[in-house]
């Protein structure tokens, strides 16, 4: 999405709204409908439409509730710079945004798509958003749409990857995994629940797909599941270029327990993919057979 936050350049779309205010500030159409209904008896404020042009209008909603939702979901797609500025401008206009009018604002990108020569990059960015936030599916050849890239959610690859070679409990929101309650009375507070990727022999095992870990939300998630699961220790998987083996992170202080990050080599040198093949086995065999006591 990152491609399309060019529309930028040429300033935050702006367009004609009809807004509704209820006070003594008059300047516009006076409803007599709304204002008899509102203000009777009468207290010095009156009923009136307005219409004004806005910064916070359906295209700039719509980009919101799709940054709302990526971030949500894809967050990494979002960490260039340039994007991030991007997404402060969105976010400091749409003053109305609530995630309850997705549908709604949706609808009206729908039924009303940007015309404005002037503005015509903020045409294809629209129409990328509804995709996103409809969850369309594009495909090739006949495709009204070219294809600007393809979206692969790497770290779930990873998570899926070690499942398959482990076979480890794994723990998800699909209902064919495992789930972890955060309360032990099921009715307190609506349940909350927690989702750590893994457990080996108690132990909660997260994968992360980055070399550096986030020594705030990281050690917060796994301390919590270390709490959870009454267990003595729990671990994060990363892949490495040239290390493969268990690194202790450290004791956690308070209730206790211990982090460590285990650094899963994969292969830099190789012949050809048989021989990939032959050397990561090797490192897939060793995670196996590992015990983290």
């Amino acid at each position: 999405m990152s491609n399309y936050w060019g529309s930028l350049q040429k300033g935050v779309y702006k367009e004609y709204i009809n807004k509704e205010y209820d006070d003594s500030n008059i300047k516009g159409s006076i409803e007599i409908a709304r204002h008899i209904r509102n203000n009777v008896p009468y207290l010095g404020k009156v009923a009136y439409r307005t219409r004004e042009f806005s910064y916070d209008n359906k295209i700039t909603e719509l980009v919101r509730h799709t940054i709302e939702k990526i971030q949500l979901e894809y967050e990494f797609l979002l960490l260039n710079e340039d994007t991030k500025n991007s997404i402060r401008s969105i976010k400091s206009v749409t003053n109305d945004y609530s995630r309850f009018n997705r549908q709604r604002v949706i609808q009206q990108n729908i039924s009303s798509p940007v015309k404005h020569s002037y503005f015509t990059e903020y045409s294809a960015l629209q129409r990328l958003c509804i995709q996103i936030l409809n969850e369309d599916k594009t495909g090739f050849g006949s495709d009204e749409y070219k294809i600007h890239g393809i979206i692969i959610d790497v770290a779930w690859i990873w998570e899926a990857y070690i499942w398959k070679v482990t076979g480890w409990k794994h723990y998800g929101k699909p209902s064919d995994l495992e789930t972890l309650n955060f309360f032990d009375n099921l009715g307190s507070d609506g349940q909350q629940h927690r989702y750590p990727d893994f457990e080996f022999d108690g132990t909660p095992i997260d994968t992360k797909y980055k070399r550096h870990l986030d020594k705030r939300n990281d050690y917060n998630q796994l301390a919590t599941y270390i709490h959870l699961m009454s267990s003595s220790k729990g671990g994060f998987i990363q892949p490495s270029q040239d290390e493969n083996g268990c690194q202790k992170l450290g004791d956690i202080a308070g209730f206790g327990g211990e982090l460590f990050s285990y650094k899963f080599k994969v292969p830099q040198e190789y012949v050809d993919y048989d021989d990939f093949v032959k050397q990561i086995k090797i490192t897939e065999d060793e995670l196996k057979a590992l015990n983290f006591y």
